[in-house]
């Protein structure tokens, strides 16, 4: 007699993500999920991005790896930690984690990758870096409802037929900058506030604070 033996090997059908980081941050999902959101400084030239599958033998693919600049790029970790170049010829490589340089010349980055299980389930994923923002610039500027350009000299006069108390309302160019008028507590992009302008003169002022923290004034004659 003989005897023999019988390998069965159960395929994973796992293409999730088990987390991704950026600078060794971990960034968490989005509510759908497949996208990943998060800032870098905004004079960052690249950022180190690892992302990791929930199965060590799913593949992780850049989908769009034509329109990035990628650098030190490394399958897999410890004694199976391989280059993309190597991987073919390493039959213990672990396909499961994925970890590279990009390059980050433009405001915002978007890296688009792709999870194939064992069995060639594939999902979509994206990763979005955006730097954060220096801008602490003034969008527009109201008194009552009516808008207010600026002058030459870089300040905003508005003239009342009747002195009273009016509505001031400022809105700064970015999403992420902080914004307060005079004194009031500060407001993320956008803001009001009620100002006596009975004397002859007032001067309302106008703080921007940018998301990297550069502050701005400007200044509104009523």
């Amino acid at each position: 007699s003989k005897d023999y033996s019988l390998k069965i090997t159960v395929l994973e059908n796992s293409s999730k993500t088990s987390y991704v980081k950026v600078n060794t941050g971990t960034v968490e999902p989005e509510e759908d999920g497949i996208t990943y959101k998060t800032f870098i400084a905004f004079d960052a030239v690249s950022a180190d991005v690892e992302i990791k599958a929930e199965s060590d033998y799913a593949e992780i693919e850049i989908v769009n790896r034509g329109d990035l600049n990628i650098s030190n790029e490394v399958i897999g970790s410890g004694e199976n930690e391989s280059s993309s170049e190597e991987i073919d010829s390493n039959e213990n490589a672990t396909l499961g984690l994925l970890k590279f340089t990009i390059e980050t010349p433009e405001n915002a980055t978007t890296i688009n990758y792709s999870i194939t299980s064992q069995t060639g389930e594939v999902q979509n994923y994206t990763i979005i870096l955006t730097k954060i923002s220096t801008d602490n610039t003034l969008k527009e500027l109201y008194v009552g409802e009516q808008l207010i350009q600026v002058s030459e000299d870089g300040n905003y006069y508005a003239d009342l037929e009747n002195p009273a108390e009016v509505t001031v309302k400022a809105i700064a160019n970015n999403e992420y900058a902080n914004i307060r008028i005079d004194y009031q507590p500060e407001e993320k992009q956008q803001t009001e506030a009620l100002i006596d302008a009975q004397d002859a003169e007032t001067k309302v002022t106008i703080t921007i604070t940018s998301q990297s923290g550069l502050t701005a004034k400007y200044y509104l004659f009523v």
